[in-house]
């Protein structure tokens, strides 16, 4: 299957890559998404994709994660989060 820039996919993501980015798959097409957690059901819009992988936002958290927690922060979002 051919994958492109905007499209959106419903995923589970599996594993997180060496940048803490969440990694889910489409029918082996890998995706790296940023802000996404192992356990996290998500729907993801591509934001670049390559042939074999590409990377993606999270457009909406589906089922969240067992280990997502709600930052105590208003802001954590902006800035990161404190350490």
């Amino acid at each position: 299957m051919n994958y492109k820039k905007n499209d959106v996919y419903t995923i589970t993501i599996e594993d997180l890559g060496k940048s803490g980015e969440g990694i889910g798959r489409i029918d082996g097409y890998t995706l790296f998404v940023k802000d996404a957690l192992p356990g996290d059901v998500i729907r993801a819009k591509i934001t670049k994709a390559n042939k074999n992988y590409g990377y993606a936002r999270v457009d909406e958290i589906i089922t969240p994660s067992p280990d997502r927690v709600t930052p105590i922060c208003g802001q954590a979002a902006r800035c990161g989060g404190c350490q």
